[in-house]
């Protein structure tokens, strides 16, 4: 079975002045570090790029697929994982600048899974909420609604179950959140999109980036 090393790609908006591209020596140290993580077989392979303003360094050191012998290269492509999250949020955000919702908008007048949503109270039980969840609780990570593997509330244990299989769609799992009570204590989930939902969004969009996924398999091109 394929197996994918864990791969880092560090991305360094340096201060350094703009002769460092001649003078390599300036990220010797950083280079080296790297190269002894390859090395020692903690990574399987590194991309370094460095930039103020115009990329001024580079490297590429290792593997991407250490079983099939693949080499990293500069465009090699990444699974970003939670990295999305601020992707996203940009995303998001400009969509704000558009006019085409508020932050201040509730969830539920987008998202009607969250229309007649409820809350759990340690004291109360399972209660109404004083207001709805908006938007901004969603960038904020104030909208109460948790993921439950640290939590040992019976809101946590609502979650363990509800989620003991994976959603099979975005909009089975925006259908569960909305049935789940918030925990009006522990406030971790913010804004979701799919790879396909946000490659549509970011490939009209000048610099047009194709590439954007939380999982590599997901992309089917190339950084350009």
């Amino acid at each position: 079975m394929k197996t994918i090393l864990p791969l880092i790609l560090a991305i360094f908006w340096a201060l350094a002045p703009a002769h460092a591209q001649r003078q390599g020596e300036k990220f010797e140290a950083l280079t080296r570090h790297f190269h002894q993580l390859v090395d020692s077989g903690q990574l399987a392979g590194t991309v370094m790029m460095v930039a103020e303003g115009p990329l001024i360094y580079t490297d590429v050191y290792g593997m991407a697929d250490r079983e099939r012998q693949r080499p990293m290269r500069l465009n090699t492509l990444f699974s970003m994982a939670s990295m999305t999250k601020p992707i996203v949020s940009v995303a998001a955000m400009m969509l704000v600048e558009e006019g085409k919702f508020k932050l201040d908008d509730p969830v539920g007048r987008y998202l009607p899974a969250f229309i007649n949503t409820h809350v759990f109270d340690a004291v109360q039980g399972t209660v109404p909420p004083r207001r709805p969840i908006t938007v901004r609780d969603l960038f904020m990570h104030t909208s109460g609604i948790t993921s439950g593997d640290f939590d040992a509330s019976p809101t946590g244990a609502a979650y363990r179950e509800a989620f003991a299989e994976n959603p099979a769609s975005l909009d089975e799992l925006v259908q569960i959140l909305g049935e789940l009570p918030w925990h009006i204590t522990r406030v971790t989930a913010g804004l979701m999109a799919t790879a396909p939902t946000c490659w549509r969004f970011w490939s009209s969009r000048p610099p047009a980036c194709r590439s954007i996924s939380f999982y590599t398999p997901a992309c089917s091109a190339p950084w350009a």
